[in-house]
């Protein structure tokens, strides 16, 4: 199992940050802001694997996605799901859940996402025995990373791929 991610500088309170504005969304002029909490909520909690905050808030953020019929937010929600259910040990689900993640973020081009949600299945399919498919995925997220010098998954990427 793959430790997660140390929080640095102003993310490491994004949590703590997002919870406190839930109760300000009452007061919003917009039709559903609470995605956009939701969403950030869900996301920290994916990177720290925090499987009680992922219980309290996908459910949450999935519906808050799916009312406004936000793609990004719909895919976030599936790669929280995806990953909640590694942690809880249902892997095919989990399998499942990333790789419906990893299909909307390419539909979107999001390159940086697709390569979060790759290390992500990688890290389910590691867990399922299969680390010939990790390594594949984890050597496709890896240029992406580096592309987008986004240093510390680069990184995350290159430790994993040592542990095969």
């Amino acid at each position: 199992m793959c430790l997660p991610l140390a929080a640095e500088g102003e993310f490491a309170l994004v949590r703590q940050h997002m919870e406190a504005a839930i109760p300000l969304l009452g007061g919003w002029n917009v039709p559903s802001g609470d995605h956009d909490i939701y969403g950030l909520i869900v996301d920290s909690a994916s990177r720290s694997y925090d499987a009680d905050i992922l219980r309290q808030y996908l459910p949450l953020a999935e519906e808050a996605a799916a009312r406004g019929g936000h793609l990004f937010y719909q895919a976030l929600a599936a790669r929280g799901w995806g990953v909640y259910a590694r942690l809880t040990g249902a892997l095919d689900e989990s399998e499942a859940r990333l790789r419906q993640a990893l299909e909307r973020f390419a539909e979107m081009d999001m390159p940086w996402q697709q390569a979060r949600t790759q290390m992500e299945l990688a890290l389910t399919l590691m867990d399922s025995g299969n680390a010939s498919a990790a390594r594949d995925l984890l050597q496709s997220a890896l240029p992406a990373f580096e592309s987008l010098r986004a240093a510390p998954d680069a990184a995350r990427a290159r430790d994993l791929l040592e542990t095969l």
